[in-house]
């Protein structure tokens, strides 16, 4: 009996292996038509080498962006950048330090001295930075003098004396600008009295008395 040509091919993607290293595979479809499909068969030495050829490209791909950065890292914070306060910095991805050196003396100066020399006196800052210094007492007598230190000069400057003269006494810088003075003892008695010091025009007022006479108290200024 003659061989039909649908019992030499028994089932679809039927594959034949020859000795070489190629293949053929044949395959039937539904209208008995039969197609042949051949390649070549890839050795065990073949995939060793494609599967070390896929991990260097890996490892290539996953170093070469580290060690890039790393370098440009490394250089960037070598960089020193020294500018003035006028200069305008380019904007392109680089982050500068500008430092700004002060150079300042540590330690005391002499200015100019007072007028009078005095303790248990005030000191005063003014609200336009200027310091007024009052009463207190040279040897014995309690002194009503008064004298204002410039602190762009240096200097001191007389100004106007107060109605009382007194030490142990209190200043205070009002929020009006106005300094109020009160109290003290005037080298024979405590006092009650107390006077504002007017810094547009130097001069001394009066104001009430307090209650009680006192020296050596508080004052404070509250809100």
């Amino acid at each position: 009996m003659a061989d039909r040509p649908t019992d030499q091919l028994e089932s679809k993607n039927t594959t034949l292996s020859t000795p070489t290293s190629r293949y053929e595979q044949f395959d039937v479809n539904d209208s008995n038509e039969v197609k042949v499909k051949s390649g070549k068969k890839v050795g065990p030495l073949a995939i060793t080498l494609l599967a070390l050829l896929v991990i260097a490209v890996v490892v290539i791909a996953v170093t070469v962006p580290t060690v890039l950065l790393t370098r440009s890292t490394t250089q960037s914070s070598n960089i020193s950048i020294s500018v003035n306060s006028s200069t305008i910095l380019p904007t392109i991805g680089v982050t500068s330090t500008v430092t700004t050196t002060k150079s300042q003396t540590i330690g005391w100066l002499n200015i100019g001295n007072m007028n009078i020399a005095r303790y248990r006196h005030t000191a005063s800052v003014l609200t336009n930075e200027k310091v007024l210094v009052t009463g207190g007492q040279n040897d014995n007598p309690a002194l009503n003098s008064a004298e204002l230190y410039d602190p762009s000069t240096g200097t001191w400057t007389m100004t106007g004396s107060m109605n009382n003269a007194r030490r142990w006494h209190t200043a205070s810088v009002l929020t009006n600008g106005k300094l109020l003075v009160t109290g003290g003892y005037d080298s024979s008695s405590r006092l009650d009295s107390a006077e504002l010091y007017d810094l547009s025009t130097g001069t001394w007022t009066m104001t009430a008395n307090m209650n009680n006479a006192r020296e050596g108290h508080t004052a404070s200024v509250l809100t």
